[in-house]
């Protein structure tokens, strides 16, 4: 019910309204991207359709000799990755908000996404909007069973990293002040609150969000 209400809302700000039939493919459609299976291994048993998509997108799964990479590299985190890592070949679905707020619920934590505002091309220029800021709280956890230290990550380039704090030496510690998160985004504009609403198990929708 929040993924719905939310959806529903971004999507009367551009006149967007689904049948109760898209509303049904949506959910089966975040379903399907949560899961840990590669891309196209769920419908390899079907009519073969995954095949043809997956070669119109450009995606395989192997590499061929000629545009293999070295044994190892280095990566920008200082560690290397070796040459069956990177052809793996395995391409996985890509998240959405609503699997978010699931780990925050699994992990009974609260989650803090520190994310840029919009998606810009190599010249600068925006193209979409970034919808991942935000903090994610596991709601429909008891609060007594929740940790209250939350868990902070960023967004950034299409992948999740996890943020920490640096370790500062013991003398130093008394006179510093202690970590703390950024709830505002780079504009000093307050994080929002994401899946916050419950309509409740008697709201109906189509008649109760007109």
């Amino acid at each position: 019910r929040r993924w719905r209400w939310q959806v529903a809302q971004q999507n009367r700000e551009t006149g967007l309204v689904y049948s109760d039939e898209e509303w049904e493919t949506e959910w089966a459609n975040v379903l399907r991207l949560a899961s840990s299976a590669p891309r196209g291994s769920q419908d390899s048993s079907g009519d073969g359709t995954s095949d043809s998509s997956q070669k119109a997108k450009g995606q395989t799964s192997t590499c061929s000799k000629a545009d293999s990479p070295p044994a190892s590299k280095r990566l920008s985190n200082g560690f290397q990755s070796s040459q069956s890592e990177d052809c793996a070949g395995h391409v996985y679905e890509s998240l959405e908000e609503i699997h978010v707020l699931a780990l925050a619920h699994v992990l009974r934590r609260p989650i803090i996404v520190v994310a840029d505002i919009t998606l810009k091309d190599v010249s600068g220029e925006p193209l979409a909007p970034i919808p991942f800021g935000g903090v994610y709280l596991p709601l429909e956890c008891p609060p007594r069973e929740c940790q209250r230290s939350p868990l902070l990550l960023t967004y950034d380039a299409a992948h999740f990293s996890a943020l920490v704090v640096m370790e500062t030496q013991a003398e130093c510690s008394a006179s510093l002040l202690p970590a703390v998160i950024p709830l505002t985004d780079c504009l000093h504009e307050l994080l929002p609150i994401q899946f916050v609403i419950d309509p409740g198990e008697d709201f109906v929708w189509g008649r109760d969000d007109q």
